[in-house]
């Protein structure tokens, strides 16, 4: 895996949870009975449901590109073989629980050949949070690198998330972030296909912005229900479900 191509994912917004202080306060936005850790929960539920459709029952080696301190590791840790997590804060690789055996690669000052690592007849990797905070370069590059080591197109697989769709309901609120970033459902699509992989499934990953979700909590009913359906409407987030062109 080349230094120069890994560290060009993590150029752009991402750079902001370089620091040990961002790591910390990220694993607190976590904590129990926390807006983030309810809608975890429940997207942690979806996704465990797409890999099993796809997976057959085999347990895949899975790479999580911009793991953080391992959430979603640990969500799928019974449904995987190996299990390397990728990410440029040291810091937030050290957050990541021991018992799960992870494969820590710091993507800044490592330089490891995953091909070494990876055992199982199928492939998971997943990215979450991240896409569309990267640079466009950025992104290119993780889809490239997701790409060289998906060897099966008609069996392994890639999950990601993204995270500023549009159109959503965010995009219609005066809450945006100036500068945010979204991508039409059309755009996705040209961007997913450009860069060699097929869309296979498409969900709803979160609908409602966390604001109106810390104020009205009554509101996680319909993440739940919306989770459950295969509605790809107005949300927030979307679960992209990707395998590489033969």
């Amino acid at each position: 895996m080349s230094k120069d191509n890994i560290r060009k994912v993590y150029i752009g917004e991402y750079a902001s949870h370089f620091t040990g202080h961002a790591a910390k306060e990220y694993l607190e936005s976590y904590s129990p009975e926390s807006v983030n850790s309810k809608l975890h929960i429940i997207q942690s539920d979806l996704v465990r449901n797409i890999l099993k459709k796809y997976s057959n029952e085999s347990k895949p080696d899975h790479i999580d590109f911009a793991c953080g301190f391992g959430l979603w590791l640990s969500a799928l840790s019974d449904l995987t073989n190996s299990k390397i997590g990728i990410d440029i804060n040291e810091s937030m690789l050290d957050l990541i629980p021991k018992d799960l055996n992870v494969t820590k690669i710091n993507s800044k000052t490592d330089q490891i050949e995953l091909s070494n690592l990876l055992n199982s007849e199928m492939r998971l990797i997943t990215s979450f949070r991240f896409l569309l905070n990267s640079s466009p370069q950025g992104s290119t590059e993780l889809l490239k690198l997701m790409s060289n080591y998906l060897r099966h197109p008609s069996r392994d697989v890639a999950i990601v998330n993204v995270h500023g769709s549009n159109p959503s309901i965010r995009s219609f609120s005066k809450n945006v972030r100036k500068g945010g970033k979204q991508m039409s459902r059309k755009q996705l699509k040209k961007f997913f296909e450009g860069n060699g992989f097929s869309i296979i499934e498409v969900q709803e990953m979160q609908l409602f912005p966390y604001g109106l979700l810390k104020k009205y909590p009554l509101l996680f009913l319909f993440e739940s229900f919306f989770a459950r359906v295969k509605y790809v409407g107005f949300g927030i987030d979307k679960v992209y479900v990707l395998q590489r062109n033969q």
